[in-house]
């Protein structure tokens, strides 16, 4: 008995033969996609104890999470945005040691 081989070439819409036959269709733009963050990825980004964002939660502080079955998400965009408005400039007038030299 002989095997014939067949490639598996995505078509013009990018969708691929194996993909048409399994009823999957086309994959969403990665922009789409939903990235989620774990207590211990989201402590481990922050160099934190996992242990404080749990602290965080029970205070209401922090950024804001999904809880599913038992388990904690962070989504990417709650994250991004919690440190964009966490985001503190420098003032070096405003350091008391901070001296103009003439």
């Amino acid at each position: 008995m002989q095997t014939t081989r067949v490639a598996l070439q995505p078509d013009h819409q990018g969708e691929s033969d194996a993909a048409k036959w399994l009823g999957i269709g086309e994959t969403p733009p990665r922009s789409n996609l939903v990235r989620h963050l774990n207590q211990n990825d989201l402590a481990h980004r922050w160099n934190i104890s996992p242990r404080t964002l749990e602290r965080w939660r029970w205070l209401k502080q922090g950024p804001a999470f999904l809880k599913i079955g038992g388990r904690v998400a962070y989504r990417m965009e709650d994250v991004l945005s919690y440190e964009a408005t966490h985001l503190r400039a420098s003032d070096p007038t405003a350091n008391r040691f901070f001296r103009r030299v003439p």
